[in-house]
């Protein structure tokens, strides 16, 4: 803790938990720069720095870093998957959809690649097809919340409202809080109807 810090905690005065993370992830970027120079053949280095890069936001350099690891270790499912959602959030659905099936590839019974492949089906506008996905992915990992979140979502999209509302009762029933829950469908369908736009 810093000065700063102890003195606004001695006035009364909340440190923003947000900036404390953005300085954090700052810090083990810079470590994470320092490594990948060291050892420029480190993938897990390069795939750290990706994931780092991805939490500040900073999607393009992430998706540098995640071929950085691939190039070295071109059977890295995690970073095929974390390639993917960052190619997901820049709006480049087909990329993503590559990656995420690069991932199944290597690892058919990965959950998560199954949730990938099914968001960049869905932002593609290929809801049935999505929607098979996020079934295997339940199939998988059937207490995963957020892909219950999502698979609601979708269902709402597919004017499929029973199913829907089962959905999202049981991502509620494994914990996801009601709110996120409203928040996340929305976000959803809001980058969902953005992606499409540009195909």
């Amino acid at each position: 803790m810093g000065i700063l810090d102890w003195l606004l905690i001695r006035l009364g005065v909340k440190p923003d938990p947000r900036k404390q993370m953005i300085q954090a992830l700052e810090k083990e970027l810079a470590r994470l720069e320092l490594a990948t120079k060291t050892n420029p053949r480190d993938a897990d280095a390069w795939f750290q720095k990706g994931a780092a890069q991805v939490a500040l936001r900073q999607f393009e350099k992430a998706i540098e870093s995640f071929e950085q690891a691939l190039a070295i270790a071109p059977q890295y499912t995690g970073a095929w998957m974390s390639k993917s959602s960052a190619l997901l959030q820049l709006g480049r659905p087909t990329e993503a959809l590559e990656c995420a099936e690069r991932a199944l590839a290597i690892e058919p019974n990965n959950a998560r690649a199954w949730f990938q492949k099914g968001m960049a089906l869905e932002q593609l506008g290929r809801l049935e097809e999505a929607l098979q996905c996020y079934n295997q992915a339940l199939a998988i990992h059937p207490h995963d919340p957020s892909i219950w979140a999502l698979k609601g979502s979708l269902l709402v999209q597919l004017n499929r409202s029973t199913e829907a509302s089962e959905a999202f009762e049981k991502a509620r029933q494994l914990g996801i809080k009601e709110a996120r829950l409203i928040d996340y469908s929305l976000k959803l369908t809001h980058w969902l109807e953005q992606g499409r736009k540009g195909y």
